[in-house]
């Protein structure tokens, strides 16, 4: 589990932003970077949210509530043509994406 959480991860801090932002959508230098930004801003809350909410309430529930937020913006995520939209999909996709794993390592 905690593999495909990691694939998750690092495929969307890596990948997404050169290959899917730059070259299919076109997006220029500055746009992929100020996205880039956005969805580390959003790593980090998710990390610590999701780490303090394992602590709270378990780790099954909130790994549930981590997956909630990923399928919820999974779709914008990946068919957003506009830097809006994208942003604020990536903003929230690395929420759950940084709370499955928060959530995982905190035993």
């Amino acid at each position: 589990m905690m593999a495909a959480f990691n694939f998750l991860s690092y495929g969307m801090q890596d990948i997404y932003v050169k290959l899917f932002l730059g070259h299919q959508l076109h997006f220029n230098h500055s746009q992929m970077v100020n996205a880039g930004l956005i969805f580390n801003a959003g790593a980090v809350i998710g990390g610590v949210l999701f780490g303090y909410l394992s602590e709270k309430i378990g780790r099954r529930y909130a790994i549930i509530g981590a997956c909630a937020i990923v399928l919820i913006t999974l779709w914008p995520w990946s068919h957003g043509t506009t830097f809006a939209t994208i942003a604020i999909a990536t903003f929230f996709m690395q929420i759950g994406a940084q709370g499955l794993g928060a959530s995982c390592r905190c035993i």
